[in-house]
């Protein structure tokens, strides 16, 4: 490692862990800014149709970046330092590791479960009790084969959205919990004894990792718009895919007008 302030930047920043755990935790914090905006568009329909706007979410996938490395920024930076060329980790003092297992436990996963578990409440039960949108006419007599083909289109997006974010939501709590629960709270919090070379750690923290890279391919599985978005990127689906993003369009305007 190179000596001076470049040296103690990569240790601080890379050899840390810092910046990795810092892109794991945006992904967690942008995992719950979707599931709240979900929670809104279903749950509150007209203040998300007057107060989401492209520029508020530019905003907020600028934030989950801030917000994801602020958070890992007391682990790496206070405790690592390079020393005659060697990244040394130690802790400032027993009530700084005690500070940084409770942070992280609460920014990694107490605010973002509660946060899911009652935002998929609510939006189960709001769907639950609420029919699908009818197009407005004469006594809502008169509706269109293509109307009713919209709307079921529609409406089937919005519970394949709904249960692909939900589907990733469950695949964060299994994946996370283990490190957690075993890093942040047992080895950190409660000073407890535990082995950052042994099977159930390198199973935790590959499990973290495992989490990103599986979400992708739960996108491609369940998500439509997204199938149809990769299958206009490829030559061989080019041609068909633009005719299935018209379709899709009709659908998503009906989606939005739904309050989805």
């Amino acid at each position: 490692m190179p000596s001076g302030p470049w040296g103690d930047f990569l240790c601080k920043a890379w050899f840390s862990g810092t910046l990795l755990w810092g892109c794991i935790n945006t992904s967690i914090v942008n995992l719950t800014l979707l599931t709240l905006e979900r929670y809104f568009g279903v749950c509150h329909p007209i203040w998300h149709h007057n107060n989401v706007t492209t520029n508020k979410a530019i905003i907020a996938m600028v934030t989950t970046w801030v917000i994801g490395h602020l958070a890992e920024s007391p682990w790496g930076w206070p405790t690592h330092q390079s020393i005659d060329g060697e990244c040394v980790f130690s802790w400032p003092s027993v009530s700084y590791s005690i500070f940084v297992g409770v942070e992280l436990f609460v920014i990694e996963y107490l605010i973002p479960v509660s946060v899911m578990i009652y935002s998929y409440v609510n939006i189960l039960r709001a769907l639950k009790v609420s029919p699908v949108n009818q197009p407005t006419g004469i006594n809502n007599v008169e509706v269109t084969l293509r109307d009713k083909q919209k709307l079921e289109r529609a409406e089937r997006l919005r519970w394949n959205v709904i249960k692909m974010l939900l589907i990733v939501v469950i695949w964060y709590i299994i994946c996370f919990t283990p490190n957690i629960f075993g890093f942040d709270l047992w080895f950190l919090t409660f000073r407890q004894y535990l082995d950052l070379g042994g099977v159930f750690y390198n199973m935790s923290v590959a499990m973290a990792f495992c989490n990103m890279c599986v979400n992708p391919f739960i996108y491609a599985i369940k998500y439509e718009e997204f199938q149809i978005a990769l299958k206009k990127r490829l030559p061989c689906g080019a041609l068909n895919g633009s005719n299935d993003v018209r379709m899709l369009g009709d659908s998503a305007i009906d989606t939005n007008t739904s309050g989805i």
